[in-house]
């Protein structure tokens, strides 16, 4: 029996000789009732179905892989800022620290 095989690896539709399920085909794979077709345009159908799907998961994926990332750049943004402010607040203290140094050091030799 003449059937279309739904070829995902290629993404194409291929003629093969076989029997319903759970027989081979021609090129010796199972004929499943999800992969293997009597209707060349419905083999068509089903492979742009599986392909369309792929699209919609990968998109999914970017857009949730893109929340991820602006995620991240503001994480890492407030951790930036924290340390900015760590640094400026360790540069005034060692500021008034070596001021109060110098004082008292002057008044020692006055």
């Amino acid at each position: 029996m003449r059937l279309y095989k739904v070829v995902t690896k290629d993404w194409t539709v291929r003629e093969v000789d076989g029997d319903a399920w759970p027989a081979t085909d021609s090129d010796g794979d199972k004929c499943f009732e999800n992969t293997h077709f009597t209707s060349h345009g419905t083999a068509w159908a089903k492979l742009e179905t599986e392909a369309l799907a792929w699209v919609q998961i990968a998109a999914r994926d970017v857009t949730r892989q893109r929340a991820q990332v602006l995620m991240y750049e503001k994480y890492a943004a407030d951790a930036a800022i924290a340390l900015n402010k760590v640094m400026t607040a360790r540069a005034e203290f060692a500021a008034q620290d070596a001021d109060a140094r110098n004082e008292d050091g002057a008044a020692r030799f006055a």
